[in-house]
């Protein structure tokens, strides 16, 4: 079925059916012929009757013959001089169809990204000024475009011209838009991506956020009903939040097709005392020396609470930022679909392999899956 769109589409583009006389492809019951008039001079309404009569195998190989007799059918190994130039161009196709079908499986010979370079992290950089265009995520389609309300080119922002930080993928600069106080983060990949994929890394951070947000949220709502915190000595339930972010188009002549797309989210602004920390990753790593233990441990039982609230689909994890405010997360999916860092089942077990239940997930009554719970998720899955 996953070739069957393929070579539909190639019949359509090559006027005519796809015949290799050393592959046998067999027929198929459920096929839907949806012959054009164009495709027989001689086929009549009167030729409608009969056809209801024949088998679907019958009608496909006498379509095959109409478009052979047509000099419509070309074969992928046929070298000969009338058939050289749409053999070739044939060949061409497939083998585009076979990378990308290799590539989107994640196959051993995916290309690996290399790092962007020239890149130098520094506190405080040059200023560059852009034409901007803000850009939203349409959640149908998972595309990126222009909202109605948006005119190109309209927006005027100043980008530093290096990174002030760095992390494990990307590169964050500072940014300032035109009439707005709030000074702004920028962030892009830290590898080279190719201009067809350009949005394709947004996208997929996007999509994390968008699900992290909705774990968030819910959280939330169930540490609203715990009433056991007093007995650890809390005055208040912590209650998180993730940062949300858009993308920005910058025009830049010297981006591969004229643009330059950024992630934008406000900076953290960090209370005294307070600094950005990471309390946990993708591969199962937890901060074991966090400046504030509380701040670690809610950040331990959220990932935690994601994975049993989505009944062991997806898990939040890359936890990030500074006290109860979220940024970057990355999400473990049974599916795989949020992108490279997405580690699927791999993820969760990796987290499972470090993580300890604590005080917020016992009030939470999330299933103890510490240490030597491994096992536990294993059978799950």
């Amino acid at each position: 079925k996953e070739g069957r769109k393929w070579l539909d589409y190639l019949s359509k583009r090559y006027n005519g059916s796809l015949y290799e006389p050393d592959l046998n492809m067999g027929w198929d019951d459920d096929i839907e012929i949806n012959d054009n008039k164009t495709e027989s001079n001689n086929h009549t309404e009167d030729d409608d009757s009969d056809d209801d009569e024949k088998s679907n195998e019958t009608l496909i190989r006498e379509k095959f013959n109409r478009a052979k007799a047509a000099g419509q059918v070309v074969s992928i190994m046929n070298t000969t001089a009338a058939n050289t130039t749409a053999s070739t161009s044939m060949r061409s196709t497939f083998q585009t169809i076979s990378s990308s079908v290799t590539a989107m499986r994640g196959g051993s010979n995916t290309r690996q990204l290399e790092e962007r370079k020239g890149v130098v992290i520094m506190e405080t950089s040059p200023m560059i000024s852009y034409d901007a265009t803000l850009m939203v995520l349409n959640e149908e389609t998972e595309k990126f475009v222009v909202p109605s309300s948006e005119t190109s080119n309209s927006r005027k922002v100043k980008v530093s011209l290096y990174p002030f930080a760095q992390g494990g993928i990307r590169n964050v600069y500072r940014m300032q838009m035109m009439n707005e106080k709030v000074p702004k983060v920028a962030k892009e990949s830290r590898k080279h991506v190719l201009y067809r994929e350009r949005l394709g890394f947004h996208i997929e951070s996007a999509k994390c956020q968008t699900v992290a947000t909705r774990y968030t949220k819910a959280f939330n709502k169930d540490m609203k009903k715990c009433e056991s915190f007093t007995q650890h000595g809390l005055k208040h339930t912590p209650k998180i939040k993730m940062l949300k972010s858009s993308v920005i188009r910058l025009k830049d002549a010297s981006s591969p097709g004229g643009y330059r797309y950024l992630a934008v989210e406000d900076e953290m602004k960090l209370k005294q005392g307070a600094k950005y920390e990471k309390w946990n990753s993708n591969n199962g790593y937890v901060n074991q020396n966090p400046s504030n233990l509380l701040q670690c441990q809610v950040a331990q039982a959220f990932s935690h609470f994601s994975y049993e609230k989505s009944d062991g689909q997806e898990m939040v994890v890359d936890i990030q930022g500074s006290g109860y405010i979220y940024t970057d997360p990355q999400v473990h999916s049974m599916s795989k679909e949020f992108g490279r860092a997405d580690r699927g089942t791999s993820g969760f077990k990796d987290f499972f392999k470090t993580h300890k239940c604590n005080f917020i997930c016992k009030a939470l009554n999330l299933k103890d899956r510490s240490c030597e719970s491994v096992a536990v998720v294993k059978r799950e899955e």
